[in-house]
């Protein structure tokens, strides 16, 4: 394994992303500029969380794991590799998981908090010129897609 200089590190190699993640403000901000909310405070971030059920099953270690003061998480992944079937399948993937860690056994599915997965991506999306897309699925009404310029 090839290792870089410090000085040729930028936001997209992972030391970096984590160490400027770990910051509450910037961490902070970002999800709010991002998700255009606003957050009142954030409870909690650990880098590099890893969420395993069994020992047989197919775990997940993501880049950086938000709580806000609300419950709400957010998971936030530096994607350098473009493979984009891959990531539509990777992203249900972590909702999936992220949700099968904060329920607990017997616990009612309207206790389920609410998720985001964000991936910031270091090349073009679609053939579009957004900045943003955004992905939604409507469970109550009927499953729907919407992509966004931001």
């Amino acid at each position: 394994m090839q290792f870089k200089e410090f000085q040729e590190l930028s936001i997209q190699d992972n030391f970096i992303f984590e160490k400027v993640m770990r910051e509450k403000s910037i961490c902070k901000e970002l999800l709010e500029r991002l998700l255009e909310i606003s957050i009142f405070d954030i409870a909690y971030i650990e880098t590099e969380k890893t969420m395993e059920s069994g020992l047989d099953d197919k775990g997940v270690r993501l880049d950086v794991y938000v709580n806000d003061n609300k419950g709400t998480i957010y998971n936030i992944e530096m994607q350098t590799y473009k493979n984009m079937h891959e990531l539509v399948k990777r992203s249900r993937f972590y909702h999936s998981a992220i949700d099968n860690y904060s329920m607990e056994k017997g616990a009612d599915y309207m206790t389920l908090n609410d998720c985001f997965v964000i991936f910031i991506c270091t090349f073009p999306i679609f053939s579009g010129k957004r900045h943003k897309y955004t992905y939604t699925k409507n469970v109550q009404k009927k499953w729907t897609e919407s992509w966004e310029m931001g």
